[in-house]
C-alpha cells in the first residue's frame, strides 16, 4: 500500500531525534511527531511508492525523498512554516528503485551516487559506476523521451512545443513506469524526462536536485530552473518538469516559447 513507506519511516524516526515532520505526497496533511519525543532539525518529504497507475504488471516502482532544514524552533514539533522551503536549499535528496535489486542513487550537493542493497548483508554498498553523471552526447536523431505520450494531445505550449520537438527529431517516447524509473532511465541514457503535475517538494524537487547534480538540466514548462522555485503558501504546489541533457532541454524550450507565451 502506498502509506506504508510513511508510516515506517514514522515508526523509525520518531525517537532519534532527526526529524520534525514528514510530508509524503499521499497524505493530506503532514505527519508530525508527538509532544513528547524529541524534534529534529530536519523535514523529511517523500512520494512513498510511485508506480504506473495504469499498469497492472510491472518491472520496477521507486520512493522519491528530499531533506531539508527545518525554520521553527527545535524545542517543539514540525510546524507549517518549515514546508515553505526554496528547492535550492535542500540538503539532501534521493531516489530508491525497487526491482530485481534495490539501488539508491543519492547525492548530498557534491555529485550523484549509487548504492545497492546487499540482500543478506542488508546494508547499502556503493556501486562501482560513481559519481553518476549523465551520458553525454547520444544522437537527437531518435532520442528517447521518458513519459506519457497523452501530453501530446495537450493544447498548451508546453504539449505543442514537445509534439513539435519530436516530430523534428523522430523522438521515441517510453513510458517504463512511474516517475522514479522513468527519471532514472533518462538520467542512464542521456535521454529526456518529461512529466507533468509534479509535487514540487515531494517529486519535481528531489529530481532537479539529482538531475543538476549530475551535470544535467531540471526545468519547469516555462523554462524557469526548479531549484529556483519555492513553496510560499500552499506546500501542496505541482509543477511540470523537462530534464535531460542540458543542451537537449534548451532545444525543447525553444520548442515550447515557439508556440507561444507559456502561462503557469
Amino acid at each position: 500500500p502506498p502509506d506504508f513507506p510513511p508510516r515506517h519511516m514514522y515508526k523509525a524516526l520518531s525517537f532519534d531525534g532527526y526529524a520534525c515532520l514528514i510530508n509524503a505526497r499521499n497524505r493530506e496533511v503532514p505527519l508530525v511527531f508527538p509532544d513528547d519525543v524529541p524534534h529534529g532539525n530536519y523535514v523529511v518529504c517523500l512520494s512513498p511508492l510511485d508506480a504506473d497507475p495504469v499498469t497492472n504488471y510491472q518491472e520496477a516502482c521507486g520512493t522519491l525523498f528530499s531533506i531539508y532544514k527545518r525554520k521553527s524552533a527545535t524545542s517543539m514539533a514540525g510546524r507549517y512554516v518549515d514546508l515553505q522551503q526554496a528547492c535550492k536549499d535542500q540538503v539532501a535528496a534521493g531516489v530508491i528503485r525497487y526491482g530485481t535489486a534495490t539501488v539508491l542513487t543519492y547525492t548530498m550537493n557534491s555529485g550523484v551516487f549509487s548504492f545497492s542493497l546487499h540482500p543478506v548483508a542488508c546494508q547499502f554498498f556503493l556501486n562501482p559506476r560513481h559519481p553518476v553523471s549523465i551520458l553525454s552526447a547520444p544522437p537527437l536523431d531518435g532520442l528517447a523521451i521518458y513519459g506519457s505520450r497523452a501530453i501530446l494531445k495537450s493544447p498548451t505550449p508546453l504539449g505543442k512545443g514537445l509534439a513539435a520537438f519530436s516530430a523534428a527529431n523522430t523522438a521515441k517516447w517510453i513510458s517504463p513506469g512511474g516517475v522514479a524509473v522513468a527519471a532514472l532511465s533518462a538520467l542512464a541514457q542521456g535521454a529526456i524526462f518529461v512529466s507533468v503535475g509534479l509535487d514540487l517538494l515531494c517529486e519535481a524537487g528531489p529530481l532537479a536536485l539529482i538531475f543538476e547534480q549530475a551535470g544535467a538540466a531540471c526545468v519547469d514548462a516555462n523554462g524557469k530552473r526548479i531549484l529556483d522555485l519555492a513553496v510560499t503558501e500552499d506546500f501542496r504546489v505541482q509543477t511540470a518538469v523537462v530534464a535531460g541533457r542540458k543542451e537537449v532541454v534548451e532545444e525543447v524550450m525553444s520548442a515550447v516559447r515557439a508556440q507561444g507565451a507559456v502561462k503557469k
